[in-house]
């Protein structure tokens, strides 16, 4: 952990996203958080595009950067891929569920953390995705976050911008 920052495991299951992983891979990079105190993992449903490739030279530049970089490979679903990602993220205080199609705000750590700190009850904290911005509508990647102030009841939550507390 580096200057007082939790360690957060940031976990992204993909498939066949070279469509979108670069602009996704480029959020993770302008994440407003010290990059030593994070660890990436991808868990890939054996993508048939050049989704590992573009991972793979993720790790290969960017890597060293970072607490560690996780790679795997399996036949699996998005709820088997987030378990695999709570494997491992073991040692790590929170996971940091984000989707290969979203790109997150700069502040999104941050932003979550805080809501772990102003409230002890809290065990996850998400920003909603703005379905205006769906790919089904607008062809494009999830980028849009109505974040409201303060803590709020869920009825419901899209994990695709997560942090869950371990």
């Amino acid at each position: 952990m580096a200057d007082g920052a939790p360690l957060v495991t940031v976990g992204i299951p993909t498939y066949d996203r070279e469509w979108s992983l670069p602009r996704v891979l480029d959020s993770l990079l302008a994440l407003d958080y010290d990059k030593r105190s994070m660890r990436l993992c991808f868990v890939d449903n054996c993508s048939t595009d050049g989704t590992m490739g573009m991972v793979e030279e993720f790790n290969r530049v960017h890597g060293p950067r970072y607490e560690s970089v996780v790679v795997t490979s399996s036949r699996s679903n998005i709820p088997k891929a987030r378990n695999t990602i709570v494997e491992m993220a073991k040692g790590t205080e929170y996971v940091f569920f984000m989707d290969s199609d979203i790109v997150a705000p700069a502040d999104a750590l941050k932003r979550l953390l805080e809501c772990f700190q102003r409230d002890a009850r809290v065990g996850m904290a998400a920003l909603p995705c703005d379905n205006r911005n769906a790919r089904r509508r607008a062809g494009v990647l999830f980028r849009a976050f109505a974040v409201p102030l303060g803590p709020h009841e869920a009825y419901k939550v899209a994990t695709c911008c997560t942090l869950v507390s371990r």
